[in-house]
Formats: structure tokens, sequence, C-alpha cells
């Protein structure tokens, strides 16, 4: 399948008329950018009515709306980001290692497609909502997840079974070119239950076991 190509500046690109170079601070890229959904305004240690311009505080993200997160339920397992074009996968199942995940993909029939893919780590990062907030490391009920839960299923670490709340990391297909901690190989993925992005051994270290984690496919939407 082609790769679903969108032209989006994220900064305003002046065009003139008697000017025909383009600024060298200014940049356009090839594919859209979903906002953080962030509303609301900080001081230095609470949350603040947003300042007008030139009031202190002023300029922060909640002052600038892109483009606002997005999503269709296509009402067959599959979702549809109106922003980035992608098409995703609703329920990841169960966890998974990072090489049944790229064998799965390669033969997964969903919605009536069978181009699915493992996202690379900028396409799941797309997903984020910067509106989630972590909670006590107990009680799930004091969690805002870091996803669209009305559209994506997105489970929490099973403490039943001795993990954390926050063990529920989706990875993603970007690997690290090197190693982290004792030569581990290192796959990048996001926590949508704590919002972080980082890098996780592969396998359990000193062993050639894979780790397991969740994997949310995706495809082009064309």
């Amino acid at each position: 399948m082609r790769k679903l190509i969108a032209l989006f500046p994220l900064t305003l690109l002046l065009i003139s008329c008697r000017i025909g170079t383009q600024p060298a601070n200014e940049q356009t890229y090839t594919y859209n950018i979903v906002d953080t959904n962030v509303e609301d305004c900080f001081s230095n240690n609470s949350v603040i009515s947003c300042p007008s311009q030139g009031e202190s505080f002023y300029g922060q993200d909640a002052h600038y709306q892109g483009n606002v997160p997005s999503y269709i339920d296509n009402g067959d397992g599959t979702i549809t980001d109106n922003v980035t074009g992608l098409m995703w996968q609703s329920d990841m199942g169960e966890k998974i290692t990072f090489s049944e995940a790229i064998t799965i993909a390669e033969t997964l029939i969903l919605g009536g497609y069978d181009d699915w893919r493992v996202p690379t780590i900028k396409e799941l990062y797309s997903l984020i909502l910067f509106t989630g907030s972590n909670g006590d490391g107990i009680e799930e009920n004091t969690y805002v997840r870091y996803i669209g839960i009305n559209y994506f299923l997105q489970p929490f670490g099973d403490q039943g079974n001795g993990e954390r709340i926050i063990d529920a990391q989706t990875w993603s297909a970007t690997e690290y070119v090197g190693t982290t901690m004792n030569g581990d190989a290192t796959v990048f993925g996001v926590n949508f239950i704590d919002g972080r992005i980082k890098g996780y051994p592969r396998y359990i270290p000193g062993t050639q076991t894979e780790n397991t984690a969740y994997f949310r496919f995706v495809r082009n939407n064309n």
C-alpha cells in the first residue's frame, strides 16, 4: 500500500509575491502533528487562569491550538486518526514478544485489511494525550490514562500477577541502534499509563528470553 502523505506547516509559512525564498528559520513537514490537547495554564507552582498577551506566564502550550486529537470508531475493531490518517487496532489483546508482534502483523486481517504492521515510535507517540495524570500506584481510578480510552482499549498492569499498575508499556518497531545498561538490546515504547516514552530491554537481562509487552498494530489509511 502507498504511504499516506499530507503536508502540514508547523510554523506559519509567509509567502511574498516579491520574495521567492523561504526564511531559514521556518520549516515544513510532510506529516500532520497532533496537538497536545493541553488546556490548562500554569505558574511556577500551580494551575492558573490562562494569562493574556503581555502578562506573566503568557505563551504556554494552552495558548496555541493545533490539530486537536480526533478519531473515528469504524465499528470493526479499528480506529481512524483524523489528524494523521493512520488506522489503528483498538484492542491490543494480551502481551506478546517483539518477535511475535512482527510475525502476527504480517498475517493479521482486521477490518478487511491485511497490511498491518508494528508502528514506529513517532507514529505510536502521536496517540499520546498530555491531559493524562499519574495516580497513587495502587488504585486504577486515581489515574487518567494518556490515550483516548473512548476509542483505544488500554489496560493497566496486572497487580494480581505481581506487576506494577504502570507495567502496561506499548512497544514500537523502533529499535535502539546501540545497547543500554548491561548491553541490553532495546526497543522504544510508550507507557500510556504514566505518560513516558523510553527504551525497554527486549530480552530478560542475562538471557535470550524475550520480554513481553503490548503492541498496537497500525496501517496507512489509503
